[in-house]
């Protein structure tokens, strides 16, 4: 219709746009709620040896944290896809939860190449994908795991359960300073008896 005023019909497409948006956010934000609920506790069948001496601790493999949340999430209408990059020291993995009705959220993980033990960098590489993916579907989902340094061991090891842990992004920063300053990381954990994700603001 040549008469149409384009104008008021643009505003009236970014209002639609827009409505269309919030909905999509609110059904994603609810959905997650009942996404989150139906998660489980994931099992820490990984460990790290440190070594003369230390500690050691286990974590969560990727390949059973993704076994664990895969039929969840596709039960409550959402997908998990990463991007991944890399810079000549680090490796970057971005990771997408997208829900069905359009909406989704971001999650960036820098990280160094985890050149520990002998790894050639093709694995050191690999190492530092696998690590980077399992934070950030934690960061994006909320997941818990239990064993290893996060159980409960009477207070006998690590910092109390109510310290405030460092964040990610303090994670990442002292892993930087490590690498920056030729520091061995592995000695580094041994050295305070966990590694750095577990370390908490104070002791």
């Amino acid at each position: 219709d040549p008469q149409t005023d384009v104008e008021k019909l643009e505003r009236l497409m970014a209002l639609y746009e827009r409505r269309a948006s919030d909905n999509a956010r609110r059904a994603f934000i609810a959905a997650l709620g009942d996404c989150q609920a139906d998660l489980p506790t994931i099992g820490k069948s990984g460990s790290v040896d440190l070594g003369r001496g230390g500690k050691g601790y286990s974590y969560a493999k990727w390949e059973d944290i993704c076994e664990a949340i895969k039929p969840i999430l596709h039960r409550h209408g959402f997908a998990l896809n990463f991007k991944v990059g890399a810079d000549d020291r680090h490796v970057i993995v971005t990771g997408t939860l997208s829900h069905r009705e359009g909406h989704s959220d971001e999650a960036t993980y820098p990280l160094p190449f985890d050149t520990s033990g002998a790894k050639n960098p093709v694995q050191a590489m690999g190492s530092s994908i696998s690590y980077g993916k399992r934070y950030v579907a934690n960061a994006l989902l909320n997941l818990t795991s239990r064993d290893g340094i996060e159980a409960d061991d009477d207070g006998r090891q690590g910092p109390p359960a109510t310290s405030e842990l460092i964040t990610q992004a303090e994670i990442t920063q002292l892993q930087t300073l490590i690498e920056e300053a030729g520091a061995d990381h592995d000695r580094f954990c041994r050295y305070f008896g966990q590694p750095v994700e577990s370390f908490p603001k104070t002791w």
